[in-house]
């Protein structure tokens, strides 16, 4: 909807229901067949029916199934130490259409003559998104554990979890096994599908969500005196859940509730285009010919940094005994997150880690961290783009005219650094220590240098120098005759 408030002021506002196609793409057709003959004991009676399903060979009819049309079978098929789960699963959501609510409202307003500004809220809330990572079919869940009586958090119920099943550390599930043949530790004879060392992907789970809310400011200066201005602004904030494969605790999904990856809450593009007219000290047609109705243009942007990845977890072994994601790690109140203001151009990213490891702790034994992927004070670096054009057609006859132009990307010529490295998490190293040179590698939050050079190699917030793939200003300048 548009109302005119008066004869400089417009009211606009608008909404929509976006409902998405169901997932359907790319679906493969898989044929079950069985190499266990079966022939019919009459004529024209059916060797098999849908009631009955797939005959099953003698391989497939030792495990415990009582299911007669089980299919995919587990791998190997004879019983004994669990196999790969099949690829894909298709999620009991699946078909479930996505859905996206959107609106907006603002007001544009003429300040001064060919002068226009433009103020809008824009939002947008997304349900029944496609999904990744953020469900487990073959996980052991802390509700499933404590009703076989273990306690998560107990460093005792830990250790029998880890044991091996037919050893006496397995305590009271010493030789229970889901079935016969069976050979793992506790934790895996517990979940949902023993015969399964690991977990399908979940297809086409519509569990994921997403949110955003910004203010949208356009100022339009229109073409007058040669010039042509817009300046467009951004204020926003973008949040996602299960969407980007980035979650912390699928058991508890709400806690994987952040900003999104790609969020920059502060955007600022600034275009203009400037026609040179005929200069009024230029007595001499011919040189005012040459000197105007050059065109000069620049496109620039200034935004905020992306986020940065919180580092895991990997001393816990929590994702041994509920096979679920790995945690991140918890942030520490009131540490800085950073070493260094990575926009200051004032260090040698060689010789420096940016990242503060002390911010970051792995959560108590057994329990998950409520710390989110992504948070808002924890950015790269800002990356600006500015790119300048400049060019002039001349007119020869009516038939032949000179096209000259000149395009130059990073204009001024700024260095972006690649993001600093987020870490692998917390490895086997307790307790932290300051960042050491070493000759060779190591995982984990310290930093790894070469004795040689004195410069870092790798390490928790390093930046590499040699991953710089942009920051070198370009030009090319055209030429084009046609007749």
């Amino acid at each position: 909807m548009a109302y005119q408030l008066n004869s400089k002021t417009v009211l606009r506002g608008g909404a929509a229901l976006l409902i998405g196609t169901t997932a359907d793409n790319g679906i493969q057709t898989r044929s079950v067949s069985s190499s266990n003959p079966q022939f019919a004991n009459a004529f024209a009676e059916p060797i098999m029916t849908l009631g009955t399903g797939v005959p099953l060979t003698p391989a497939q009819i030792a495990w415990p199934n009582f299911d007669p049309s089980h299919f995919p079978v587990v791998s190997p098929l004879t019983p004994g130490a669990p196999g790969t789960a099949p690829g894909q699963w298709i999620d009991r959501n699946a078909g479930y259409p996505s859905k996206s609510y959107q609106w907006s409202f603002g007001v544009q307003r003429e300040i001064l003559r060919n002068l226009v500004v433009d103020v809008a809220y824009v939002g947008n809330r997304g349900v029944w998104l496609p999904s990744t990572g953020a469900v487990n079919y073959n996980a052991n869940t802390p509700q499933s554990l404590s009703a076989q009586g273990i306690d998560i958090t107990s460093a005792t119920d830990q250790k029998i979890l880890a044991a091996q099943i037919t050893t006496a550390a397995a305590g009271r599930f010493q030789n229970r096994l889901p079935y016969p043949g069976f050979s793992g530790t506790v934790a895996q004879s517990l979940r949902p599908y023993p015969q399964f060392n690991s977990a399908p992907t979940a297809l086409w789970a519509p569990l994921g969500d997403n949110w955003y809310n910004s203010m949208q400011l356009k100022v339009i200066k229109r073409l007058s005196h040669g010039l042509d201005v817009s300046y467009n602004f951004t204020w926003s904030k973008s949040l996602q859940n299960g969407i980007e494969a980035v979650g912390n605790d699928i058991f508890n999904r709400s806690t994987d509730r952040s900003i999104s990856g790609l969020d920059r809450p502060l955007v600022s593009n600034i275009n203009i285009t400037y026609t040179v007219p005929p200069p009024a000290w230029a007595g001499n047609q011919i040189l005012k010919y040459v000197l105007s109705d050059w065109t000069t243009g620049a496109i620039l942007t200034y935004a905020s940094g992306t986020p940065i990845l919180v580092p895991s977890n990997l001393t816990a072994s929590l994702s041994a005994l509920t096979f679920g994601t790995t945690s991140n790690l918890t942030r520490v109140a009131g540490v800085p997150l950073f070493l260094q203001d990575l926009n200051c151009h004032c260090f040698d990213p060689t010789k420096t880690l940016v990242l503060n490891k002390d911010a970051w702790v792995a959560p108590p034994a057994g329990t998950y961290s409520p710390t989110p992927p992504y948070y808002n004070d924890y950015r790269s670096q800002r990356r600006p783009t500015e790119n300048f054009n400049m060019g002039r057609t001349f007119r020869i006859r009516e038939s032949m005219s000179l096209s000259i132009r000149a395009e130059f990307v990073n204009i001024f010529n700024r260095t972006v650094l690649p993001n600093p490295n987020p870490g692998s998490g917390l490895g086997a190293v307790s307790p932290l220590t300051a960042p050491t040179c070493f000759n060779s590698g190591v995982s984990g939050l310290t930093g790894v240098c070469s004795a040689s050079s004195g410069a870092y190699a790798s390490g928790f917030g390093f930046e590499n120098t040699a991953q710089i793939t942009g920051g070198v200003r370009t030009g090319q300048i055209v030429a084009r005759f046609r007749f």
